[in-house]
């Protein structure tokens, strides 16, 4: 082989191992943000409570009011809250989330209302709710 063949192989072959190199390393650190997200959002979710204030049907709506609350020692943002929308034999047929807390912080011991509308759908007789962690 000539030498300046084998010098472009050498480029060529360093410059894969280092855009490999980059991308290796890229994703380990987006999977470790992601990882530090959920530790985050799981830890937040042990220290708000949800509750169903009501449920009914308005027309072809359904309305779920419901409460959060802060049991942690320091504010609280961004926390979702999914709403099932259940029939008698406990089948899920739809469900919906809304950010109960916004970017407007919750202060340790203070609760929030919020609600969710739904189209209505034949068979449904409760709604539950959970906090969505993800």
């Amino acid at each position: 082989m000539s030498s300046p063949l084998k010098i472009a192989l050498g480029v060529g072959c360093g410059i894969l191992l280092a855009i490999g190199a980059l991308v290796v390393g890229c994703t380990l650190l987006l999977g470790y943000g992601a990882n530090k997200v959920q530790e985050q959002e799981a830890a937040k979710a042990q220290h708000v409570t949800v509750k169903v204030d009501a449920f009914r049907e308005e027309g072809d709506w359904f309305q779920v009011d419901g409460t959060v609350t802060n049991t942690a020692d320091s504010p609280v943002t961004f926390v979702k809250v999914n709403v099932d929308f259940v029939t008698s034999s406990g089948t899920v047929v739809d469900s919906d989330w809304t950010y109960a807390i916004d970017s407007n912080p919750l202060q340790p011991g203070a609760s929030r209302k919020f609600s969710v509308q739904q189209r209505s759908t034949p068979g449904v007789e409760t709604a539950r709710v959970r906090l969505l962690t993800e």
